[in-house]
């Protein structure tokens, strides 16, 4: 009959398929955790931006280190102005207080959890 038996591949050419697979997958989930350092350390980069532009003069010395490193209600709301977020005031401080703990200044993690709340915030204000 006109039918032919199609060949199968070599155990070779199988692990071969299999090796470059493997060498994708890794490569592919090295450059997503790139994208995601590059993600944290512009983050990060913006956090101390605003929080030393807006720091409290401490009374003490030792105060001096958390102050640098934390991001007051003040500088949260210079950040969404200066990146023209279209949120009304009273949003952005609602999300303030929320991701604060105590009603303290924001650290870098309550920050970035606080984003989150912010885009959402800012997409209810423009449905409205």
């Amino acid at each position: 009959m006109g039918y032919e038996k199609e060949e199968l591949p070599e155990v070779e050419d199988l692990e071969e398929i299999q090796n470059n697979l493997e060498e994708e997958e890794r490569q592919q989930r090295e450059a997503a955790q790139k994208r995601e350092d590059q993600k944290t350390f512009c983050l990060t980069e913006i956090f101390n931006y605003y929080a030393r532009q807006f720091t409290v003069r401490p009374k003490d010395f030792d105060n001096l280190h958390d102050q640098l490193f934390s991001l007051s209600l003040k500088g949260y709301i210079a950040l969404t102005h200066d990146l023209q977020i279209p949120v009304d005031k009273a949003s952005v401080i609602e999300v303030w207080k929320k991701c604060s703990k105590n009603n303290q200044p924001h650290l870098f993690d309550d920050f970035r959890n606080s984003l989150t709340r912010l885009s959402k915030a800012s997409n209810k204000f423009q449905i409205e």
